[in-house]
């Protein structure tokens, strides 16, 4: 308990030499033990002797130790509170001084350094300090010249009709007009149609062609069909997307009718997937019975189709022509089909003799 109070406290300090303490306190005791001790039968100097004993070993035991106690706190203070101050500087941040100026730059804080500088510069001082900056810029223009020339301007010369001639074909052969022709032994499909040279092999439709491709954007495409009948397909795919510019089937076409009528009605299934088989062969019905040699275009949804006898040599074709409706003007066009999914009536007999009747005048 006395270091704890004695800690941090500098020991009181006594003016009185301790000689005198001594007497003091002999005196006071001497006194308090003669009148305890007159009672009985000790000697006034036993008492005495006693007293002095005490007071002797009390003043040997408590003064020096509570002085030494002081000292020692004290200088166990001492130490531990340079202890602390050490530690405090320790943790305390350095400033940045003169030192700190002085060290060099990492490579990384002076490529921060710089970077942050570059971006704080105009752009034409960019330009000049970094030559790659309008180089890049150059070579994006030129990619945007490069795409416009490859598929901007040849789309918007030559239109799609939407679909690739593999997509046109898988069409054709899938629809229930040839389904039905191949449960009677015919076969209208279309298999692999070899690409041409169209100086080599012209357009069946030769003069009369109204839609034609430019070499320079569009391939061309030219072979028969499976049937045992003389039929066959051509036409164009774009360069860019392979996708159709314009197709044209053909049937020869003789005393019968109903090739002409089946490759039609096909034909209105692949490009109108909404139509039915009836639907389908009753539309086909109709326009070959209003054929009267006008050969401008039908326009139903997506496309304009229309239908051209041709003779090549002795043999008489039945065309259809088919091509996007987009690139046709209304001096190109014959009549708007409403697309409402199906014929608006239904075709007689007297129609399928009116078409073949003109179809062989022609």
């Amino acid at each position: 308990m006395s270091k704890s109070k004695n800690k941090g406290k500098k020991p009181a300090q006594n003016n009185k030499k301790p000689n005198e303490e001594i007497k003091v306190k002999i005196d006071k005791e001497v006194e308090e033990k003669v009148s305890e001790e007159t009672a009985e039968d000790e000697s006034v100097e036993e008492v005495i002797d006693e007293a002095v004993e005490e007071v002797v070993d009390e003043v040997k035991t408590e003064e020096p130790a509570e002085e030494d106690n002081g000292d020692k706190a004290e200088e166990a203070e001492e130490p531990k509170k340079a202890d602390k101050a050490e530690k405090t500087e320790e943790k305390k941040p350095k400033k940045s001084g003169s030192s700190s100026k002085n060290k060099p730059m990492s490579k990384k804080a002076k490529e921060r350094e710089a970077n942050a500088k570059f971006r704080a510069l105009p752009f034409a001082e960019k330009c000049k300090q970094d030559p790659m900056i309008p180089t890049c810029i150059a070579l994006v223009f030129v990619a945007i010249i490069v795409a416009a020339i490859y598929f901007i301007v040849p789309n918007a010369i030559t239109p799609s009709m939407g679909m690739t001639l593999d997509e046109f074909n898988a069409r054709f052969n899938d629809t229930e007009v040839v389904h039905s022709l191949l449960g009677s032994g015919l076969d209208f499909r279309y298999g692999n149609v070899p690409y041409v040279d169209p100086a080599v092999e012209p357009s069946i439709l030769g003069d009369q062609a109204t839609v034609t491709g430019n070499p320079s954007y569009v391939d061309f495409f030219s072979g028969p069909s499976k049937s045992t009948i003389n039929s066959g397909i051509e036409g164009a795919t774009r360069k860019n997307d392979g996708e159709l510019s314009y197709i044209r089937l053909y049937v020869e076409y003789g005393e019968d009718i109903n090739p002409v009528w089946m490759l039609l009605s096909s034909t209105f299934q692949t490009l109108y997937p909404e139509l039915n088989m009836t639907q389908a062969m009753d539309l086909a019905l109709i326009k070959l019975g209003e054929y009267n040699g006008d050969t401008r275009y039908y326009v139903k949804g997506d496309y304009g189709f229309r239908i051209v006898p041709v003779k090549k040599g002795e043999i008489a074709y039945i065309v259809v022509d088919i091509v996007p409706a987009k690139i046709l003007n209304e001096a190109d066009v014959r009549e708007y089909i409403a697309d409402t999914g199906a014929a608006a009536t239904v075709a007689t007999e007297s129609a399928v003799d009116t078409a073949a009747t003109t179809v062989a005048a022609t």
